[in-house]
């Protein structure tokens, strides 16, 4: 039978360390009570160790400080150690052994000024890094030269918040070259004074020399008729936009509204002809005079296959057909289209219960599937997914690539390479993204709505920087460029 050995040395025996000191040294095979005991020993040695280079170095600190046992000065007047500096870097152990500095007792370093050397001193003496935003980059200097590891992740970690900081505070102006004019139309609003309403349209000047620097919001140049709908789908046609489906307040809207593109000062018309679009939230692609809709009678309830919906709307004979239904459910599909391809993408909805809802996932687990269609086979194809969840997120297509903001986890962005087949991961973004949308102007993405805050993408550089932000923050609205 092992023996046990009983012993009190002033040591806790119940603190963290023995406590769990079996689990941090036996990896493998048995436990037994000469693990412990061998376990503890260790620990008291480790302890002891630390507790002599501890009382080492303030020792020595204290000498320091008296000048006592000094023998080398480093820039003007910072005094040290040569034997205690040798055993804390490599970098003054190789200065002071070399023969050439062999009756050397001061040494000059171009690059680095007195503040920046006395805090690395002080680190060796005393464990403390007394570096804040406004040294970081003066000590990172010292202590990149110096070889001094433990400063050097210290300072960069500081330089680049500060940067992240600037960053942040940083904002551009959302202009553009080749565009005149970015509408907002519709979606649903929220302010303190009127609670929730339909936010009125929303017509911005895309000219960078009418913008006024201290205007901290885009220039605003006429507010048009209201578009009074959300949760619709937009699409243009025979020099008009068409706006479909969609509810206002608590009514489903089945009809649809024109507005000619060049007497946009005019007011929108409803269209005769009715339909039975049965949704509260219509996503569309449209291709030529087809408009591709999505979510099409998905407020039937009692229906299980409710998201798979996949219809054809003819702008030409204003008739609404169906077509092949999507292979599964879909919650908040975000389409976009390649030429004759469409791209949809969303998070699938579990129907097996009595009420659907999105498919609970582990963390484990792929986020959202990716499908394919091109409208000549009429056949829809799996892709890979996304690494992360994308239901109400927001897609556009730029360079052969398919870019999708925000959804489930509403600051992750994510690539989709057409020609590759796969996805890629890209900055994420500083707000959450939900229900927002993409807008493409000069090979620079913005991601505008959900809130007031926008921002926009710089693909050259992998970076998102904020923009200029808009009056009203809307869910379930549309976007159309001039």
């Amino acid at each position: 039978m092992t023996n046990i050995l009983l012993f009190n040395d002033g040591i806790d025996n119940k603190s963290p360390v023995f406590k769990h000191s079996s689990k941090l040294f036996v990896q493998k095979g048995y436990f037994t009570m000469e693990n412990e005991i061998s376990n503890e020993k260790v620990c008291k040695n480790i302890s002891n160790g630390l507790s002599k280079v501890e009382n080492w170095k303030i020792t020595m600190n204290k000498y320091r400080k008296n000048d006592i046992f000094t023998d080398v000065t480093l820039c003007n007047n910072i005094r040290a150690h040569k034997c205690f500096l040798a055993t804390e870097s490599k970098y003054f152990e190789k200065l002071f052994t070399n023969p050439y500095n062999k009756d050397k007792n001061k040494f000059d370093f171009p690059n680095i000024n007195e503040n920046s050397m006395n805090v690395v001193i002080d680190y060796f003496y005393t464990n403390e890094m007394k570096i804040d935003k406004n040294n970081a980059q003066e000590v990172l200097i010292a202590a990149d030269e110096l070889e001094i590891k433990p400063l050097i992740n210290y300072c960069q970690d500081i330089y680049n918040k500060q940067i992240d900081k600037n960053k942040r505070l940083r904002s551009e102006y959302i202009v553009s070259r080749n565009k005149k004019e970015l509408y907002l139309f519709g979606g649903l609003s929220w302010s303190r004074t009127e609670g929730y309403i339909t936010a009125p349209t929303e017509i911005y000047n895309l000219n960078e020399s009418s913008r006024h620097s201290k205007e901290p919001y885009l220039s605003t140049i006429d507010n048009k008729k209201t578009l009074n709908r959300f949760g619709n789908t937009l699409a243009t046609f025979n020099n008009k936009i068409y706006a479909i489906g969609g509810q206002n307040h608590d009514e489903i809207l089945n009809s649809i509204e024109s507005i000619e593109i060049d007497s946009l000062s005019g007011s929108w018309k409803k269209i005769d002809t009715n339909f039975c679009f049965n949704s509260k939230y219509l996503e569309s692609v449209t291709i030529n005079d087809k408009v591709y809709l999505f979510g099409v009678d998905s407020n039937d309830y009692r229906n299980k296959d409710f998201h798979k919906a996949f219809h054809l709307l003819d702008l030409n004979s204003l008739k609404m057909t169906s077509l092949q239904s999507l292979p599964l459910n879909l919650y908040t599909p975000a389409p976009v289209s390649v030429n004759n391809t469409i791209y949809v993408i969303g998070d699938d909805v579990d129907s097996s219960g009595n009420s659907s809802w999105i498919r609970k996932k582990s963390i484990c687990q792929e986020g959202s599937v990716l499908l394919r269609n091109d409208i000549r086979l009429k056949e829809w194809e799996k892709l890979p997914s996304t690494t992360f969840r994308k239901f109400e997120c927001c897609m556009v297509v730029f360079n052969d690539s398919i870019y999708c903001v925000g959804g489930g986890y509403p600051h992750t962005c994510e690539i989709f390479d057409i020609r590759g087949n796969c996805w890629r991961e890209m900055a994420n973004s500083m707000s959450a993204s939900y229900y927002s949308k993409l807008v493409l102007l000069d090979e620079k993405i913005h991601k505008i709505g959900h809130s007031t805050f926008n921002e926009m993408y710089e693909p050259k550089i992998d970076e998102w920087i904020k923009t200029e932000r808009i009056r009203y923050p809307r869910f379930g609205f549309n976007t159309f460029l001039i």
